[in-house]
């Protein structure tokens, strides 16, 4: 009788506990919600002060990235090569950071500074969509328009992950039905190392970088529309490349990209 009743002052302790958890924890969120809504109305205020929408859509709460260092990987540059050409070829080092791949329908250049080039002679390519929507699912390209077997141009945007490198692009050209020209940028996503930054800005500190920019400069500038952690394709010495953290602000005349680290805001 008494190991029941101890049992059950057990079970009513845990329950008034996980209650009171139950309760703090919703208490936090509260907290949060009110301190992000007050957030943005400050934010609103100050960007409608200057003449400045904000979208509602606005994720504020989104985090940075981290800048990484990145190095080229010979092995996945190859099975590139390969799969344009549609067979393996041996590479050959033209000195100065160039590999080559010749194959029977031309050569594949690769660049220490991630840039690549093939100018094919008399390829044809039966689906040229299914060939884009191939080598972009494989090698994590997003194209920037929804492919078509009518259009004669594609060009994708490379992801590390969720997030864009903004700047790492690849075009296919096709005419009739060959591909007669492809060139863009390959980053390895497989040997990556973190870059120690100063600091880290949040997208309210982005935000208020963009206003102060838009207001020294004078550019068109009536209402932000998105925000979004993005990377930047940049190559250093010694054919180094970084992979630079930034915000992309899209407002309604132009794009602009917010350095996390240095608040250094570029206009595209």
């Amino acid at each position: 009788m008494e190991s029941y009743r101890l049992k059950n002052i057990v079970i009513i302790i845990l329950l008034i506990l996980n209650l009171f958890l139950a309760s703090l924890l919703l208490n936090f969120r509260l907290q949060g919600t009110r301190a992000r809504q007050e957030m943005m109305e400050q934010l609103n205020a100050l960007f409608t002060s200057n003449a400045i929408s904000l979208s509602d859509d606005l994720d504020l709460n989104a985090a940075p990235l981290t800048s990484l260092s990145v190095h080229r990987n010979l092995e996945e540059e190859s099975a590139i090569a390969a799969m344009l050409l549609g067979e393996a070829v041996t590479a050959e080092h033209q000195g100065g950071g160039i590999y080559s791949y010749a194959g029977s329908y031309g050569t594949v250049h690769f660049r220490s500074n991630g840039n690549f080039d093939y100018a094919p002679v008399n390829q044809r390519i039966n689906d040229p969509a299914d060939f884009c929507e191939t080598f972009c699912e494989t090698y994590g390209y997003v194209p920037t328009d929804p492919l078509s077997s009518s259009t004669d141009s594609f060009t994708a945007t490379q992801y590390l992950g969720e997030h864009a490198i903004y700047n790492a692009t690849v075009t296919f050209q096709f005419n009739n039905g060959y591909l007669i020209a492809l060139s863009g940028s390959y980053i390895s996503s497989s040997n990556t190392t973190p870059v120690a930054a100063s600091s880290s800005l949040s997208t309210v500190d982005a935000l208020v970088q963009l206003l102060d920019y838009r207001n020294e400069t004078g550019v068109v500038c009536n209402s932000i529309q998105e925000i979004l952690p993005v990377y930047e394709l940049q190559s250093g010495p010694s054919a180094s490349l970084q992979l630079t953290a930034k915000w992309q602000i899209t407002a309604d005349a132009y794009q602009y990209y917010v350095d996390c680290s240095t608040g250094a805001v570029i206009r595209a």
